[in-house]
């Protein structure tokens, strides 16, 4: 509306990851013309493509497309104003977390936004954004509050996320987001991110049931997959 909502929609893109805002746009219309285009396939049981034509009335109408765009806009947006206010709770909880739960906040935070995250995300793990978000600020409140408690809970996480992060980092950089061995380490991953909620935010209830047995397993899953 005005430059001063500019510059504060510019800042929370940056704290997305985004360098400028052709690059959030080149991405996000194409994450849009993604998920409004494959939702609408998803729901036809045959699909019969013979011109151009037909694949265009697989698409949204424009005004759906419109939508699309400006619902989740203002949800990156959200996102980008959380964090701020994230950053700004592990500043004020520096004492009570102490550095190995303050790095493995940023470090939660930089694998949420990591380059590209919008094309190596599927749609159900970007709409859990939100809660994971949450989980970091019920995380940081209850620290606060009781910062034993809070060390206990980290030290049941910290393994299984630290072998994550060393896996990640050392992938192929030309690995496919098809890969066998990247879609067992992407499933393992967020399965963490859920054992989080369960651990330090368990009111905002996590999507599956997950427990240090079942990380384990589909860790396995993963090592098979890669040897």
């Amino acid at each position: 509306r005005n430059f001063k909502d500019l510059q504060k929609i510019k800042l929370y893109l940056v704290n997305l990851g985004f360098s400028d805002f052709a690059s959030f746009f080149l991405d996000f219309t194409k994450f849009i013309s993604d998920i409004t285009c494959l939702a609408n396939i998803k729901n036809l049981k045959d699909i019969n493509i013979k011109s151009k034509e037909d694949f265009i009335n697989l698409l949204k109408p424009e005004a759906e497309i419109e939508k699309a765009f400006k619902e989740w806009f203002l949800i990156f947006l959200s996102w980008g104003e959380k964090q701020r206010e994230i950053i700004t709770q592990i500043s004020k909880s520096k004492k009570q977390l102490g550095d190995a739960q303050i790095k493995d906040l940023e470090s939660q935070l930089s694998y949420l936004f990591v380059s590209g995250f919008l094309d190596i995300n599927n749609i159900d793990n970007l709409k859990r954004y939100n809660i994971y978000l949450q989980g970091m600020n019920k995380r940081c409140d209850s620290a606060s509050v009781n910062p034993l408690k809070s060390q206990q809970a980290f030290m049941l996480l910290s393994d299984y996320w630290v072998r994550f992060c060393k896996e990640f980092e050392q992938k192929p950089e030309n690995i496919s987001a098809h890969d066998q061995s990247y879609l067992a380490l992407m499933k393992y991953r967020w399965l963490v991110e859920e054992y989080r909620i369960s651990i330090f935010a368990q009111s905002l209830g996590s999507r599956i049931k997950v427990s240090p047995k079942r990380m384990e397993a589909v860790w396995g899953e993963y090592l098979n997959s890669k040897y």
